[in-house]
């Protein structure tokens, strides 16, 4: 049987999701104010744990690339987060509500029951050794703003993030991996990218990937001094990683030996009182305002609705 892992990364205590396949593990374990049970660590041995807050979860991937014969040297190794999840059961129903419109990311409300059957080990089972790789489907950032002309416009709205940022990272990549330039300006010009540092793969290709992603990040992080940056500054490491691996997915791409398998997947988001007041809120609004302002409250109005008519779908009542 093909010996498949997937890592599902946790920050903060969350409902916990594990199974022979499914193996949490806790991010930034160095730093952190508790240990969580039931979970290995990324603070052990070869690490970047205690650079969680710079790297995000990529301190998770760092890890086990550093630890792969610790964690039972699987053919197939994946990573995924508390509340972002592949949905593997490609039967059941999706939710209408999407985290941005024409987007292949799904919010749920809730992990729950009927939550955990798009996700379980026999489906998982079902897609390797068919596929190589597997990542969310690309989403296009013109669906996203009509501002977003390029990847580029995307990482300038980033929480607290520079366009000085964007530009470093472009250099190293290309001055590290000349053998990927015609991807890097493809990328580089376009509006399409993968999303969420999430992927499976085969083990020979997260080697080289990793390899790829950890040159380019150490380069990018010798060549901006983030010593004063802010929580939401120094963030800037972990973005640009979900823009590396868009590069690498676009160049396996061109390989006809590589079978890829884009994905559906989940974010869970539940439906608080703040978004039923917004809903209320637009659904009043949209009878006030005319020509694209009544067209923009309506579309609101009706993403919400949407949200919270699945919220009751998967009530657990």
């Amino acid at each position: 049987m093909t010996n498949i892992k997937i890592f599902i990364s946790y920050k903060d205590k969350h409902p916990l999701i594990k199974s022979e396949i499914l193996q949490p593990i806790q991010t930034g374990r160095a730093i952190a104010d508790e240990e969580f049970d039931g979970m290995i660590g990324d603070n052990i041995g070869d690490n970047i744990s205690k650079d969680n807050p710079r790297y995000n979860e990529l301190s998770a991937q760092y890890w086990i690339w550093k630890h792969y014969q610790e964690v039972g040297n699987p053919d197939y190794v994946g990573f995924m987060h508390y509340r972002r999840h592949f949905l593997f059961n490609e039967t059941l129903p999706l939710p209408n509500y999407t985290w941005f419109d024409k987007c292949a990311v799904h919010v749920f409300p809730k992990i729950c029951p009927q939550y955990l059957e798009y996700i379980k080990d026999n489906y998982i089972r079902e897609y390797f050794p068919k596929y190589d790789c597997m990542v969310i489907k690309p989403l296009d950032l013109k669906n996203v703003s009509h501002r977003y002309n390029c990847v580029r416009d995307r990482f300038l709205d980033l929480k607290e993030q520079e366009g000085r940022f964007y530009d470093v990272f472009i250099e190293v990549i290309k001055s590290l991996h000349p053998d990927y330039m015609a991807e890097i300006d493809e990328f580089d010009r376009g509006t399409q990218m993968y999303l969420c540092n999430m992927f499976v793969m085969r083990h020979d290709l997260f080697e080289d990937y990793c390899e790829f992603l950890f040159s380019t990040l150490k380069e990018i992080d010798n060549r901006i001094d983030s010593t004063d940056f802010s929580t939401a500054k120094s963030r800037f490491l972990g973005f640009i990683g979900e823009y590396i691996l868009s590069i690498y997915i676009l160049k396996l791409c061109k390989n006809p030996d590589i079978k890829i398998k884009e994905m559906n997947a989940s974010l869970i988001m539940p439906p608080d009182s703040k978004i039923k007041k917004k809903c209320k809120k637009y659904k009043i609004l949209r009878h006030f305002v005319f020509g694209n302002l009544k067209k923009r409250y309506e579309k609101r109005y009706q993403d919400l609705k949407k949200f919270l008519d699945t919220a009751k779908f998967f009530d657990e009542d």
